[in-house]
């Protein structure tokens, strides 16, 4: 979990991945802080006073054995740090959250079961791979996504009880999507998916 405090504490936080000299087996986090006065430094502790940061996370190296990193949970709460994800192709969130205000959410691409996105007055943009549920929610800003879904198609009782689903909310601002959904391990021929699609939007 990624936190800022204070209604001061603005800045960007990226999220990349580490270079070939990095730990394999440890993500690195560089904080660094802009301020005019030095005194400022008396007074910050990390993300827990006022100022202005960026903050890089580089995620472990992907070994050249894998076919991807997996990584059980990634989450922020973040108000007024704009969130970039670059190309992480070789990585798998299972969980990924992110919470912030007044900021954008701007990603190359993101692979994870589980997608949450919370922001206002910023506008959530690019290509995104989701094996389940994805909400990307906004205000006052547009949303402009490629989503690349799948379908796990599990059944019971032979009936599918499980669906994909995809919710897109803003006020104020125009909503574009291109989105395929696709199958995976599927031993039914007859069953073609199932997506449950929310889209909202005003004026």
């Amino acid at each position: 979990m990624f936190a800022s405090y204070g209604p001061l504490a603005v800045g960007k936080i990226e999220i990349t991945q580490a270079n070939h000299t990095a730990d394999a087996n440890k993500a690195k986090v560089t904080v660094s802080v802009a301020f005019e006065d030095s005194k400022f430094l008396e007074y910050v502790e990390s993300l827990r006073q006022n100022g202005r940061f960026h903050v890089w996370v580089e995620l472990p190296l992907v070994n050249e054995a894998s076919s991807k990193r997996s990584i059980q949970s990634f989450c922020t709460q973040m108000p007024s740090f704009g969130h970039t994800f670059r190309d992480l192709v070789d990585y798998y969130f299972k969980k990924l959250e992110v919470a912030t205000l007044n900021s954008s959410v701007d990603t190359e691409f993101v692979d994870t079961t589980n997608l949450i996105i919370a922001t206002t007055n910023g506008p959530v943009h690019r290509t995104y791979k989701v094996n389940c549920n994805v909400s990307l929610i906004t205000s006052s800003a547009n949303i402009d996504v490629n989503l690349n879904l799948h379908d796990s198609a599990e059944f019971k009782h032979g009936l599918p009880f499980s669906r994909t689903s995809m919710r897109l909310s803003t006020s104020n601002g125009p909503i574009r999507a291109t989105y395929n959904l696709t199958m995976t391990d599927s031993s039914r021929e007859d069953y073609r998916g199932r997506l449950h699609i929310t889209v909202e939007t005003s004026r």
